[in-house]
């Protein structure tokens, strides 16, 4: 008889913290599901890849291994809508140097690292995706091993990041520039450093020379001679790209200058 009171205040304690847990919405784990830092580390969602964590779109250039010539010089960009350009020249034939190009699309693999280029009959066309560099892969995926492991590499080119893409103009000698959805004013940089664009009535063309430090130079501008009222935005623009010295980038902006002055054009990147 002296237990019952012990039982009932046992009771009554555990009955209020069963009603607290309730009220603070604590939940109990359940044996054996205890979170497993290891295993959040591989979940597919959260992992770093190269293809999530790298600034991988841009030009990268290099000579691969070749088993009848001196070595395939190759350039290979990709771009970040998944599109490729691939510019290959068999070295060591003189004026007969063979020199083949492609483009189309490519996808990455499952584990985030590696990529495929689609569309390729004569070779495998994987590739490694490193920090500023491609490793050229056998046709299992795998990279390739022995003396000449080391040249089965292409490297970034300086300045590539802008490579690629299509620049859209938004502001023109301090001018703020209203997109055209129809027909935007813009340029783009092709794999072998060729310029296009269109400046609202002509297409303008030429080349850039890219360099360390944001610095460059475009070269060898030319347009076609149509007559229209924007010929004198036209020609503001095409002034701009020759004045430009540097560039600078800033979340998809694009800003083209002359050393420190304030920028000459800027452009939007679609």
């Amino acid at each position: 008889m002296q237990k019952t009171p012990l039982l009932l205040v046992t009771l009554v304690l555990l009955s209020a913290c069963t009603a607290m847990d309730k009220q603070s919405g604590a939940q109990p784990e359940p044996s054996g599901q205890a979170q497993n830092p290891a295993l959040q580390s591989h979940n597919p969602d959260n992992a770093h890849t190269s293809e999530n964590a790298l600034d991988w779109a841009g030009v990268y250039e290099g000579i691969l291994p070749c088993a009848d010539c001196e070595g395939i010089q190759t350039r290979l960009m990709l771009s970040g809508d998944g599109h490729y350009q691939l510019s290959e020249t068999y070295l060591g034939e003189g004026e007969k140097a063979r020199a083949f190009k492609s483009k189309g699309e490519f996808e990455w693999l499952d584990d985030g690292l590696r990529i495929r280029l689609l569309g390729r009959t004569s070779a495998p066309g994987l590739y490694q995706v490193g920090e500023n560099q491609l490793f050229h892969l056998d046709q299992d995926g795998q990279r390739i091993s022995g003396e000449l492991a080391a040249q089965y590499r292409l490297a970034k080119r300086i300045g590539s990041e802008i490579v690629g893409v299509k620049w859209q103009l938004t502001e023109l000698m301090g001018q703020e520039i209203t997109i055209d959805a129809q027909k935007p004013v813009y340029f783009t940089i092709d794999a072998d450093m060729q310029v296009t664009g269109f400046a609202g009535c002509n297409r303008f063309f030429g080349k850039v020379n890219l360099r360390q430090g944001q610095r460059l130079a475009f070269d060898k501008m030319a347009s076609t001679m149509m007559a229209c009222p924007a010929l004198q935005q036209e020609g503001k623009l095409l002034k701009a790209l020759q004045m430009a010295d540097n560039y600078s980038l800033n979340q998809g902006s694009l800003s083209l200058n002359k050393a420190r002055m304030a920028p000459l054009a800027r452009f939007a990147s679609n």
